[in-house]
């Protein structure tokens, strides 16, 4: 299915809730409202696009009639995988969905899958799940943000941003990389970190950099870290029905946000 803008998502995904919520479709002015638009033509437009790609349908003549043909997904979107080490191709269409209605997050947030270890000095390790927020104005990025990166003509990264003039570094956490430095009209930021998801699920061991520990099945106290949340089984994101892992391998998850 053919993707959608940012502002196709946001009126798709505000269509999608008000009709679960009232069991009947908004009318133009209150999709206006909800859009902070002033005039009808742009909603028209994007109601246009999200028909003609197969989102929506509605009855020609008849107010109100906005049905919602693809079920809104759940969740964190995990769009892939991003590199802490060399670039890669950039990610593209979500392949997963990770529900973490429990917890308060920005809109629009994302997630990767970290590969590689060039950010380990920041906590993040290769399989971590990293949780971003889009950029939508890059020039007033605070330098040393962490943010996932795509470099022209060769993919996308996870480093920290630093830009000086018409340059761009993204360094590495990492004595064994080099420093990205490049031309800033190359870089493109699609991400600043959130967050970063850690699973720790070897027979429940509570050990983590980032967790405040507490005793976990079979396992030992973990270690008091930086802005970090250790989750005890009442609390896990990840409830039992939905994990992967049988009890005796309970996960256990630690989260350390920024924002």
């Amino acid at each position: 299915m053919e993707r959608l803008t940012q502002a196709q998502q946001e009126l798709y995904e505000w269509l999608a809730e008000y009709i679960r919520t009232h069991q009947h479709s908004p009318s133009i002015r209150q999709m206006m409202q909800a859009m902070n638009l002033k005039s009808p033509a742009p909603i028209q437009s994007r109601l246009e696009h999200l028909r003609n790609k197969g989102y929506i349908e509605w009855t020609e003549g008849k107010a109100r009639t906005i049905r919602i043909l693809q079920a809104l997904k759940q969740g964190i979107p995990v769009l892939g995988t991003i590199a802490a080490g060399g670039l890669i191709d950039p990610f593209t269409d979500a392949v997963e969905h990770i529900d973490f209605s429990n917890l308060i997050l920005p809109p629009q947030t994302y997630a990767l899958r970290v590969a590689g270890d060039s950010m380990i000095e920041d906590l993040i390790s290769d399989g971590d799940l990293v949780f971003l927020r889009p950029v939508p104005e890059p020039e007033h990025l605070k330098n040393g943000t962490i943010v996932a990166a795509r470099v022209d003509g060769y993919g996308t990264t996870l480093k920290r941003f630093y830009r000086s003039g018409d340059r761009v570094t993204l360094k590495p956490a990492n004595a064994k990389y080099n420093p990205i430095e490049v031309a800033a009209m190359q870089v493109e930021v699609q991400g600043s970190l959130v967050g970063v998801w850690r699973v720790i699920c070897e027979w429940g061991m509570g050990t983590g950099d980032w967790g405040q520990g507490r005793q976990g099945r079979q396992g030992r106290q973990g270690r008091q870290g930086r802005q970090g949340r250790f989750y005890p089984d009442a609390q896990c994101p990840m409830p039992n029905a939905r994990c992967p892992m049988p009890d005796a391998q309970c996960p256990k998850c630690i989260l350390n946000f920024e924002f």
